[in-house]
């Protein structure tokens, strides 16, 4: 399934239905669900994305690599993955072009993770398993930069985005947030990912081959 290729329609067709909990029945895909990740995909192929970043980002893209000329882009389960939380973030209220920088540093350490949390159990079936197979990221930026001196001497623009932290379990989520809080942060945004990758995966192996003609991305 991780080495599978699926076509921009499947991956639209599994998302809709992972992302927002939709049954299988056949149902058509919003177009402002299609525009939201039209949109996320034009962001992570512009040149000029991480210009200004302090530290740029190890991964090349975020979702997807570019298309060739003559074919569109093929995506892996990953790909599809990375887009559900970037969508995620997207309906928590982060901006479009912070949830791309973001996902373009956590993508490296996601990808690595994603084989463990599909051969897991799907947390869904938490409540007859003895272990706890739920899975965080916990993120974190600052946007009043004022209140680091560093950033004030580098003139650093935007928010600072805090380093990523994952979670195993309930338990290893509990225990971050009791080290991280009142005392450091007392804002966090949590996204549960064990979930999220296995309702993509579902969705993915049901998702039928769609052609249509649209750009090339």
């Amino acid at each position: 399934m991780e080495q599978r290729s699926f076509g921009r329609g499947q991956v639209e067709w599994a998302l809709w239905r992972a992302v927002h909990g939709v049954n299988w029945r056949n149902q058509p895909v919003p177009k402002a669900f299609l525009t939201r990740i039209k949109r996320l995909l034009e962001i992570d192929r512009d040149p000029a994305l991480i210009d200004d970043v302090e530290v740029p980002p190890t991964a090349e893209y975020a979702f997807a690599p570019p298309p060739d000329e003559s074919a569109e882009s093929s995506y892996t389960l990953a790909d599809a993955v990375c887009l559900a939380v970037a969508l995620d973030l997207l309906d928590a209220g982060f901006k479009q072009r912070e949830i791309v920088v973001r996902m373009r540093y956590l993508r490296p350490d996601l990808e690595k993770r994603l084989r463990k949390l599909i051969s897991l159990p799907p947390p869904l079936t938490l409540k007859r398993l003895k272990d706890d197979h739920r899975s965080f990221i916990v993120l974190g930026q600052v946007e009043m930069t004022e209140m680091y001196p560093v950033a004030t001497s580098r003139r650093i623009k935007g928010p600072i985005l805090l380093e990523p932290v994952f979670c195993d379990g309930l338990s290893g989520l509990t225990q971050h947030l009791e080290k991280l809080m009142p005392m450091q942060r007392r804002v966090a945004v949590i996204v549960e990912i064990a979930g999220l990758a296995h309702a993509v995966s579902g969705a993915l192996e049901r998702a039928p081959v769609i052609r249509r003609g649209r750009p090339k991305n």
